[in-house]
């Protein structure tokens, strides 16, 4: 083989190679490319899920805070229909809340069954309200005062555990997916507690 023909091998060898290395590079950078949209694309959907909970959470703790305050402003005697449109503002906000936590929250039907229990206990609350509000006005109420707080009390006691059930469910579905199971933590949310006024009827 003459000097210029083993050049131009060499010549076309190292092109081959370079364009090969080249290749791999491209290929190796695409694929980076690709992984990396798949992560920021999978922490924008566990983003957007944990603000889904989180809203939920807030406005159930800013109905049950609304409901605690118009309780002991029932049990003074003071109904007023800035009272009740507060409580149905809530009780709207809270519903639409609802509506994008079962869009977005997974097919679970302990979470979804749990939703549902809050969202009967929350129309008991707030019908329980109305109902008070107009019962004192008859000739003869059907309930006493204390009967009505005790009436009121007990669904907001069992609103506030179905609503830590539902921030554990919520908790360990978003540490779930990530490869952390905490089922058996203590966690709870941070409600203040109902008291009451008087004892809890039958209802």
């Amino acid at each position: 083989m003459s000097e210029s023909t083993a050049a131009l091998w060499a010549a076309a060898i190292g092109a081959a190679a370079a364009t090969l290395v080249g290749g791999m590079a491209f290929w190796a950078a695409m694929r980076q490319v690709r992984l990396t949209a798949l992560v920021q694309r999978e922490q924008a959907f566990w983003q957007f899920r944990r603000d889904t909970y989180a809203k939920f959470m807030g406005l159930l703790a800013q109905f049950d805070r609304i409901a605690q305050k118009h309780l002991a402003a029932h049990h003074r005697g003071n109904f007023t229909e800035e009272q009740e449109s507060e409580m149905s503002e809530a009780l709207l906000a809270l519903h639409q809340g609802q509506c994008a936590l079962m869009l977005e929250c997974p097919g679970d039907p302990y979470i979804t069954g749990t939703v549902g229990g809050i969202s009967g206990v929350v129309q008991s609350i707030v019908t329980g309200f109305t109902d008070w509000r107009y019962d004192v006005h008859r000739i003869s109420p059907r309930r006493s005062r204390d009967d009505w707080v005790g009436f009121i009390s007990e669904k907001g006691r069992y609103l506030q555990q179905l609503a830590d059930e539902l921030f554990q469910a919520l908790r360990n579905d978003l540490h779930r997916e990530v490869g952390v199971e905490r089922e058996n933590s203590n966690f709870g949310f941070a409600f203040p507690r109902w008291g009451g006024f008087g004892s809890p009827s039958d209802g």
